[in-house]
């Protein structure tokens, strides 16, 4: 995530008009039940030792607090920590702790989340991107590969996990090799942007993605959301906002992301709704230059519910 001043406009008619293909979808996939009970992990690092970034660390309390609000509760392992890590509570250490040990009483059909807001790194010359925990050194080792992020996941006794990232390069996160309706991470366009295409590539593959739902088995992979491309930076908001441009509007998502008037914010309805918002606020008043950023979402076929 960089720290950049962001506008707001008018909600654009393709807006609506990518809202309404895609609820076209959403109401024709297979919904995850609300479960027994949901647990979340909310990290947020702003103060790092070697730059630090304005909203991470708030992004993370108000996605904490609004969790807890929708009848969302702290991990059953977590202790005295809670659901929250912040600042230099969250090293790679105390984050892999976190992740692999605080759900280890989780029902198996209930939901988990991980949240994390912070800075993201990337390599070009072998295209990979991390997470950044708080002791991160500028070493590839230091940082929260992809790998190692699942690797972690996989001790978490339920198949309903939901992971989402605010951080610079988190397109990484977004698995598309085992689902045909994942979002690739680096989507792009003549200019080297990725697009936000999702309803359209969605759609065109409709078919062959009922199948392969239909067919599935085993573990399902968790849902990912992340805030920009493989190859993108995500920006930190204007102070009237007080977050990271991407979770400014997924805290919004919880009372305006209801598309199909259920009740309920899936995760897709969320991403949706976000980034429609980003756009329109955001992409619109910096069109052709290289702080356009798309989030991305995985898994698009199996929807979970987020915010109740």
């Amino acid at each position: 995530m960089k720290s950049m001043p962001g506008k707001r406009l008018p909600l654009s008619a393709l807006s609506l008009v990518i809202l309404a293909l895609f609820f076209a979808l959403a109401s024709s996939c297979s919904r995850g039940q609300l479960s027994t009970a949901h647990y979340y992990l909310c990290i947020g690092i702003a103060n790092y030792p070697a730059g630090s970034l304005d909203y991470p660390a708030a992004d993370a309390e108000s996605m904490s607090q609004l969790l807890a609000d929708e009848g969302w509760q702290a991990p059953p392992g977590a202790g005295s920590e809670g659901g929250v890590l912040l600042n230099e509570k969250a090293t790679k250490s105390a984050i892999a702790h976190a992740v692999q040990t605080f759900f280890a009483g989780a029902e198996t059909d209930s939901t988990v989340l991980v949240y994390f807001s912070g800075h993201g790194a990337y390599d070009a010359s072998t295209g990979s991107s991390c997470l950044v925990p708080y002791d991160f050194n500028g070493d590839s080792s230091d940082g929260i590969t992809p790998e190692e992020m699942y690797d972690w996941f996989e001790d978490i006794p339920t198949k309903n996990i939901i992971f989402i990232s605010d951080s610079c390069y988190s397109g990484n996160f977004v698995y598309c090799t085992d689902s045909s309706d994942t979002i690739p991470s680096s989507y792009v366009d003549s200019t080297g942007n990725t697009i936000f295409t999702l309803p359209y590539y969605v759609l065109s593959n409709f078919g062959s993605l009922m199948a392969k739902n239909a067919a599935a088995d085993g573990k399902p992979a968790p849902i990912a959301i992340s805030a920009a491309g493989a190859t993108e930076e995500a920006y930190d908001g204007d102070p009237s906002q007080g977050h990271g441009v991407f979770t400014y509007y997924l805290l919004q998502a919880a009372e305006s992301g209801d598309s199909n008037g259920d009740g309920f914010v899936s995760c897709t309805e969320a991403y949706t709704y976000i980034a429609g918002c980003i756009e329109d606020y955001w992409n619109a008043e910096n069109e052709g230059d290289d702080t356009m950023f798309y989030p991305h979402i995985s898994d698009g076929m199996r929807d979970l519910v987020l915010f109740m």
